[in-house]
C-alpha cells in the first residue's frame, strides 16, 4: 500500500516465467488491476500497455484510475 498524488500515474513491469525457467510472456489482454470496488481491465483508458524487449518475457504496464486516485483522508495531527 502507497499513498499517491490524485493526479499519478502508477508504473510497474510484470513478468511471467514458467516453472521450468521458460519465458512464456504475460499477455497484455489479460491484464486486471482492482482499485477499492472497481476493476479495470485491458482495453481501458486507466491502463497503458508495453511488450518489452528486454526482458522479453515483460509488460509495463501504466495505470491512471479516470478522475485519479483518491484523496487522502485529512491527517489527525
Amino acid at each position: 500500500m502507497v499513498e499517491v498524488p490524485p493526479d499519478a500515474q502508477v508504473k510497474f513491469v510484470m513478468r511471467d516465467r514458467a516453472l521450468l525457467k521458460t519465458p512464456e510472456g504475460v499477455n497484455p489482454s489479460s491484464i486486471r488491476i482492482q482499485m477499492n470496488a472497481t476493476q479495470y481491465v485491458a482495453g481501458d483508458a486507466a491502463i497503458k500497455t508495453t511488450e518489452l524487449a528486454d526482458p522479453p518475457d515483460a509488460v509495463e504496464v501504466v495505470f491512471q484510475p479516470p478522475g485519479g486516485f483518491p484523496r487522502p483522508p485529512p491527517s489527525p495531527c
